[in-house]
C-alpha cells in the first residue's frame, strides 16, 4: 500500500491572540491592562477575556512615555493588531528604574534579547553584560526583571520555539520594524552569523565560555529539530538537520566537547541530546 503523504503543519500563526503570546514585552502590556481596568496588580493569574473600552489608548499613552528605542516603535506598530490575552500572569508588580535604564540602553538590551532567543541562561547573560565598557554594574535580578517585562522568552511563561519563529515573521511583516531589527534577525535566526555575533557582542572567549556557548547553541538547534519533528514540518526538519550538521562540524573543528548519550537513539541521526536543562529563556 502506498504510504500517505503527510503535509507539514504551518507553525506560523499571526492571529491577534497568538501575536500577544509571541510578544517579548507582553508582560508590560498585561501590567498596563490591569492598571487601566483598576484590577489588583499582584503576582499570579487573573482572567482578562476581552479588552475594555479605551485599553489600547491607555497602553499607547504609557508607551509614549518610554524612552525612544526600536522596542518602543515595535510596541506602537503592533498594538492595533492585538486582542485580549485571555489570561494575565505576572511574577513581578513594579518596573524599577534600573529596568527602564536597561530598556533604553541599546547595547545591553540588544545583548539580552539576542542571547535570550539563543537560549543562553540568565546567569551567563549577566556575566557577559559585565564586558560592556562604561556600563553600570547591574545585578542579576535587574536583568531578570528586565526580561520579565520586555524580553520574556521564559518557557515557564509559556514561551515556545514556535513563538520564537512567529516573532521573526511578525518582525518582518512590519516595514519599519523589519529594518530596525534586521541585524537582530540575522544574529538570532541565521546560524552562519554565530561566529560574527561573538565578535559583535564582545563575548568572552575563555575555554569554558566557548564550550558553554557551543553547547547551548547545539541545544537550541536540537530543540528546534525536536519541535519540527513533532509538528511533522518536513522543511524545518531538513533545515534544522543541515544547520545541526554544520554546527557540529564547527564544534569538532573548535575541539569543544559535547555530551552525547551512551545509547544511540534511533530517532536522532546526529546522536545528540540537549545537555542544557534550564528553562528556555531563563529561570
Amino acid at each position: 500500500m502506498k504510504k500517505k503523504t503527510v503535509l507539514p503543519h504551518a507553525i506560523f500563526d499571526l492571529s491577534p491572540r497568538s501575536i500577544w503570546k509571541t510578544l517579548p514585552f507582553r508582560k508590560f502590556f498585561e501590567l498596563c491592562l490591569l492598571m487601566h481596568a483598576g484590577l489588583p496588580v499582584r503576582p499570579g493569574t487573573q482572567p482578562y477575556p476581552r479588552l475594555k473600552a479605551g485599553a489600547k489608548d491607555y497602553i499607547k499613552r504609557i508607551i509614549d512615555r518610554l524612552p525612544p528605542t526600536r522596542e518602543k516603535e515595535f510596541m506602537l506598530a503592533v498594538l492595533p493588531r492585538l486582542k485580549a490575552p485571555g489570561i494575565i500572569f505576572l511574577r513581578y508588580v513594579t518596573i524599577e528604574e534600573s529596568v527602564l535604564e536597561i530598556f533604553q540602553n541599546h547595547e545591553l538590551s540588544n545583548l539580552i534579547q539576542i542571547l535570550s532567543l539563543l537560549y543562553i541562561d540568565d546567569k551567563m547573560i549577566h556575566e557577559y553584560s559585565k564586558n560592556i565598557i562604561l556600563l553600570s554594574k547591574y545585578k542579576s535580578i535587574d536583568l531578570k526583571k528586565f526580561k520579565h517585562w520586555f524580553c520574556n522568552t521564559n518557557s515557564k511563561d509559556e514561551w515556545t520555539v514556535e513563538d520564537k519563529y512567529n516573532l521573526k515573521v511578525l518582525l518582518e511583516s512590519i516595514p519599519g520594524t523589519r529594518e530596525a531589527y534586521s541585524q537582530f534577525i540575522e544574529n538570532v535566526y541565521n546560524l552562519e552569523s554565530r561566529s560574527k555575533l561573538i565578535t559583535q557582542l564582545r563575548l568572552p572567549l575563555r575555554p569554558s565560555d566557548r564550550q558553554n556557548l557551543f553547547t547551548q547553541a547545539v541545544d537550541s538547534e536540537v530543540s528546534q529539530l525536536n519541535y519540527s519533528q513533532q509538528t511533522e514540518n518536513r522543511k524545518d526538519v531538513r533545515d534544522c538537520s543541515l544547520n545541526l550538521k554544520s554546527l557540529m562540524g564547527v564544534v569538532e573543528q573548535a575541539k569543544v566537547s559535547y555530551s552525547v548519550p551512551s545509547d544511540r537513539d534511533s530517532n536522532d541521526q546526529f546522536n545528540v541530546k540537549p545537555t542544557y536543562e534550564s528553562s528556555i529563556g531563563g529561570s
